[in-house]
């Protein structure tokens, strides 16, 4: 599988992916413009709604999931609906989404991570779209590579509110880093 992770659609190229990975803050209208020229590409991502972060799971012209940030933080409110569920399956893969601090939250990471991880599919993803500083995830591993196991992660994370922002990154499905941005460059990988 190819992955894609940009900040804008400005940053898509001639590669094809079969999942581009914007992060938390991203341009709704981006992210529907790289649906509507690469309608068989899954497009994961949030954007503002209505003082919400709504993420969303776009492919083949819909969206998969109906998913609303659970936690506040200084940009928007948290809906606190630990309940949804915020998951895809198509084919042979799994696909959950977590918006930035999420996925602290017990209640719905939880949830999410344990159907992934119960999908009979063989590839398990779970996507990470992020405004995170520095301190998130800065190990050669995620910090608690067991609550992962099985699960290959992938983190997109904007630019837009720290001077010291996380990297993007992908996982194995050991928790261990495979892929980590040198500084804000789209990433193009093709996961194991």
């Amino acid at each position: 599988m190819k992955v894609t992770c940009i900040l804008t659609a400005n940053e898509l190229g001639p590669e094809k992916s079969d999942l581009i990975v914007f992060p938390e803050g991203a341009s709704q209208k981006d992210m529907e413009h790289a649906q509507s020229s690469r309608t068989d590409t899954i497009i994961v991502g949030a954007f503002e709604d209505n003082g919400y972060s709504r993420g969303v799971l776009l492919h083949r012209g819909k969206n998969r999931i109906n998913y609303l940030k659970v936690d506040a933080d200084n940009k928007t409110e948290g809906s606190g609906d630990v309940k949804q569920m915020p998951l895809y399956e198509f084919e042979d893969m799994c696909i959950g989404v977590l918006i930035c601090k999420d996925i602290d939250n017990e209640g719905i990471s939880h949830a999410v991570v344990a159907n992934i991880r119960s999908s009979p599919a063989n590839l398990k993803l779970l996507c990470i779209p992020a405004d995170m500083g520095s301190h998130w995830f800065n190990d050669s591993s995620l910090p608690f590579p067991e609550k992962f196991r099985g699960i290959q992660v992938i983190l997109c994370n904007h630019i837009k509110s720290h001077q010291a922002r996380g990297k993007g990154l992908l996982t194995d499905a050991q928790g261990k880093k495979i892929v980590v941005q040198q500084d804000m460059e789209p990433i193009y990988a093709e996961l194991p």
